[in-house]
């Protein structure tokens, strides 16, 4: 008598479900983004935060890192678009002109500066008014 590890395969055998060898079919892998609809979801966020730092969305897409100003409303352009909407951070730094481990950095350096309350509060507004903006609802 065989046991069912014994047992060879038969060609064009379906293989078994459950039990030891569990299921063989893998599930479908969840979706991605295509690379233009990051991009969109990227401009959006930057003309929302621009707009609210009062600067030219050209300007987050500036090279170089130009005054402290531009810097930390890059980063928190970078920022909401990777932590609060959960693009990938290579995407975020493609449409950003940057490196992906800029945004890592982005991403640590408003952490760091959310610890304070009023800069907290008004990451909350924006990542209201960045999700109203993608999901058509009105503006706060």
């Amino acid at each position: 008598m065989h046991t069912p590890r014994e047992t060879k395969a038969k060609a064009g055998a379906v293989p078994p479900r459950g039990g030891p060898g569990g299921c063989r079919i893998t599930p479908p892998a969840p979706p991605v983004a295509s690379t233009a609809e990051v991009r969109q979801v990227c401009l959006r966020v930057a003309l929302a935060v621009a707009e609210d730092f009062g600067l030219d969305v050209c300007a987050l897409y500036s090279c170089g890192r130009g005054p402290a100003r531009l810097s930390v409303a890059r980063q928190t352009a970078m920022y909401l678009s990777h932590i609060s909407l959960g693009l990938a951070v290579s995407g975020v730094g493609e449409c950003f002109g940057r490196h992906f481990t800029t945004v890592y950095y982005a991403c640590a350096a408003v952490e760091e500066r959310r610890e304070d309350t009023h800069v907290d509060r008004e990451l909350a507004r924006l990542e209201a008014l960045v999700a109203g903006r993608l999901t058509g609802e009105p503006r706060p």
